[in-house]
């Protein structure tokens, strides 16, 4: 068995701490950032297992301190670009704008849309955060387009809770390319009603030729202010109607491997499948993909009428026309099944609603 470790981990003025792992950690000593979020003495936070997170002592030697399983590198400079911080810059001078992110995947898409919500929120009171990101994304279950409202600075956006999902079916939008693109565009519209001072989007991975036409249609149908294209060389997509920033990824990305991924998002299914229960579904209130064969472990979207109100995990046929499925929501009008499929913790979220 292993035992978790305790740590004690010194940041120099004007260094940075890459912390890895799984654990929850104190600040000890000093004031560090996080992403654009200020921690002072006494603070603490989790670190997840799949995700890096960049702490910056600006001007003191801090102390950080934790209980759990982590890795850590010590960099000589300031983990975000002095180009990310510049930006701000430009958002400042453009309320109420729309900004859509795009770029590689691991280029630091969900790192610099944290960043920037984080640190609008220095002149702003609320902002809209919206995850497109359907393979890995953060504020919603994979397969879903989320989206929410940030009115206080975050060190894991997987601690904000989802305001409006859509549902995909996919954990890439080339299974679904013109439906993906609406969804975002409802999603956006829906965030428009909450009257936020910036909407953040930030997008999947997808940039081969068929992936930027994709792009290109969703900045043509979403009319975004701003568009932050993350490269190293020449940009994939050109100017137009909104303003184009270049940026480079950041020197210290996290690469993860394809288990990393898959691990991540099963922790994030059981994220949202937290206190489910054995529900009973005939078959005619099932919609399922075409030309897929239903499996056991598949993720859900739970519909009541046209809105999702959660996610299900599918458990298999129970008797003629009737299907058992565990999630926590309580009144739905139907169910749509996708191909995304989590069997691995089937046996968990069974365990912890009782069920056979």
């Amino acid at each position: 068995m292993v035992e978790k470790k305790s740590v004690k981990l010194y940041i120099n003025p004007g260094n940075s701490l890459l912390l890895s792992g799984r654990g929850r950690t104190e600040v000890r000593q000093g004031q560090v950032e996080i992403l654009g979020a200020i921690l002072s003495k006494g603070a603490s936070f989790k670190v997840r297992l799949g995700r890096q997170i960049p702490i910056f002592s600006p001007e003191f030697k801090s102390i950080i301190i934790g209980e759990g399983f982590f890795k850590w590198v010590f960099v000589r400079e300031d983990p975000i670009p002095s180009s990310w911080r510049a930006v701000i810059d430009e958002l400042l001078v453009k309320p109420n704008s729309t900004i859509v992110i795009i770029g590689q995947t691991d280029s630091g898409k969900s790192t610099l849309s944290q960043f920037l919500s984080n640190s609008v929120l220095n002149f702003s009171k609320v902002v809209g955060l919206v995850d497109a990101d359907v393979g890995q994304s953060d504020l919603g279950p994979p397969g879903f387009i989320s989206a929410s409202l940030v009115r206080r600075k975050v060190i894991d956006l997987r601690n904000i809770k989802p305001i409006t999902m859509e549902f995909v079916g996919a954990l890439s939008p080339s299974r679904a390319f013109e439906e993906s693109i609406d969804k975002v565009k409802r999603v956006k519209e829906s965030l428009l009603l909450y009257n936020p001072d910036y909407i953040i989007i930030n997008t999947d991975g997808w940039l081969d030729n068929e992936g930027v036409a994709h792009k290109k249609k969703l900045i043509e149908k979403i009319k975004p202010d701003i568009v932050i294209e993350l490269c190293q060389g020449e940009s994939l997509i050109k100017e137009g109607s909104y303003k184009l920033i270049t940026l480079n990824p950041p020197s210290h990305v996290m690469k993860r491997t394809q288990v990393m991924r898959r691990l991540s998002r099963l922790a994030n299914i059981v994220r949202f499948l937290k206190g489910a229960e054995a529900k009973v579904v005939k078959r005619d209130e099932i919609l399922f993909l075409e030309d897929h064969e239903p499996r056991v472990g598949d993720v859900a979207a739970v519909y009541e009428n046209d809105i999702v109100r959660g996610i299900a995990l599918y458990g298999g046929e129970l008797e003629e026309r009737k299907e058992i499925f565990y999630t926590r929501v309580n009144s739905f009008t139907k169910i749509v099944m996708s191909d995304i499929n989590a069997r691995e913790i089937l046996d968990l979220i069974k365990g912890k609603t009782g069920s056979a």
